[in-house]
């Protein structure tokens, strides 16, 4: 465990390095072009020099291009975690004889909708694999995300309601 963790730490933490900057660098943009957004935000007061429906048409958008677009740019080489458990082991694939490992990989070869990001076919297609693994990801995120927002509505909704019989 102390070669894996070893191996592990130091990529994941680079990551995040790197995920912070690339968030800073949009939050210090959306700063420095319209700093209303990120007022109204930590006040929490409504954006109403915003158009809302715009925002989210710029946002589905860019959501579009990165998922769509940028998956294409996906390296082939192993993740963080992949790459770690090959050091270690000195094999891609973790060997288990155990019947419940055995079974859980059955289940995921069964369900996977996109096994390794790509057709579970393999077969030719107008859009490439990574493409289309971005673009339903981020897909069920969108309907997750509906569906949470919906959800808070709803209870917002109930909690202002006067009991019934008052």
């Amino acid at each position: 465990f102390a070669t894996f963790a070893g191996l592990m730490i130091p990529i994941h933490l680079a990551i995040g390095v790197v995920e912070g900057l690339v968030t800073s660098a949009v939050l210090i943009f959306v700063y420095k072009m319209r700093p209303e957004i990120l007022e109204c935000a930590t006040e929490r007061k409504p954006l109403n020099k915003v158009s809302v429906k715009k925002v989210a048409i710029v946002m589905l958008a860019l959501t579009l291009l990165v998922a769509g677009g940028l998956s294409l740019l996906a390296s082939s080489y192993p993740d963080g975690l992949e790459w770690s458990i090959e050091k270690t082991t000195g094999s891609a694939e973790l060997a288990s004889e155990e019947s419940l490992h055995e079974a859980a990989a059955q289940v995921q070869e069964g369900t996977a909708i996109m096994p390794d990001y790509d057709y579970k076919d393999g077969g030719d297609s107008v859009i490439p694999g990574t493409t289309a693994a971005g673009l339903i990801g981020a897909g069920i995120t969108l309907v997750i995300v509906c569906a949470c927002a919906a959800g808070v509505y709803l209870v917002k909704k109930r909690r202002n309601k006067p009991p019934v019989g008052v």
